[in-house]
C-alpha cells in the first residue's frame, strides 16, 4: 500500500496485489466458498497494472489466469462463461505476442482452451489449438511436470470426442 500512496500508477505493486488476490481466490474455490470479491479485487488490480503498463506479458496472463478462474467457477455453478473465457483468451495472446517464450503463458492458454470446449463436443479447431500451445510449453519447459499434465489433459479430451463420434 505505501508503494501505491508513492506512486498510484506503479504497475508491478498492482500486479503483485493481483496475484495476491489469485492465491486468496483459488484458495476459497479449494475450500468450497464462491471467490467472488477475491477475483473481483484480482481483475481490479490486474487491469490497473495493463493500464499502467500495458506491454507487461506477466500482467497480461496474470489476467488470462483470473480469467480462467472466473469461467472456471461460472462452469462449476452452470453458468455463461463465455465472456470470461473471451477475454481471457485475448489476454493470453497478448502475453504470447509480448513474451513467446515463455511456457506457462501457453499452458494458461491451453486451460483456456480446454475450458472452451468441455466434453464429448469439443471442437477440433479447439483441440488442435489446444495440443499446439502444449506442443510449445514442452518445447520451452521439457523437464516441468504441468506440460506433461497439460498433453495428458488434451489427449483425454481428444480420445472423448472420438469416443464421441463413434456412438450411435
Amino acid at each position: 500500500e505505501r508503494s501505491l500512496q508513492v506512486n498510484p500508477n506503479y504497475y508491478q505493486t498492482h500486479r503483485n496485489l493481483a496475484s495476491i488476490m489469485v492465491l486468496r481466490a483459488e484458495f476459497e474455490s479449494a475450500s468450497g466458498r464462491r471467490p467472488h470479491t477475491a477475483l473481483a479485487q484480482a481483475l481490479a488490480n490486474a487491469e490497473q497494472a495493463t493500464r499502467a503498463n500495458s506491454d507487461d506479458a506477466e500482467t497480461h496472463r496474470l489476467l488470462a489466469h483470473i480469467h480462467w478462474l472466473d469461467a472456471r467457477e461460472r462452469v462449476q455453478q452452470r453458468q455463461d462463461a463465455r465472456a470470461p473465457l473471451s477475454r481471457g483468451l485475448a489476454a493470453i495472446e497478448k502475453s504470447i505476442r509480448v513474451s513467446p517464450n515463455n511456457a506457462d503463458s501457453y499452458l494458461v492458454q491451453l486451460r483456456l482452451l480446454l475450458l472452451a470446449a468441455p466434453g464429448d463436443a469439443a471442437p477440433r479447431t479447439i483441440l488442435d489449438q489446444a495440443r499446439q500451445a502444449a506442443q510449445h510449453a514442452r518445447l520451452l519447459s521439457p523437464l516441468s511436470p504441468s506440460v506433461y499434465i497439460g498433453q495428458a489433459a488434451v489427449a483425454l479430451a481428444s480420445a472423448r470426442r472420438l469416443l464421441a463420434s463413434r456412438q450411435p
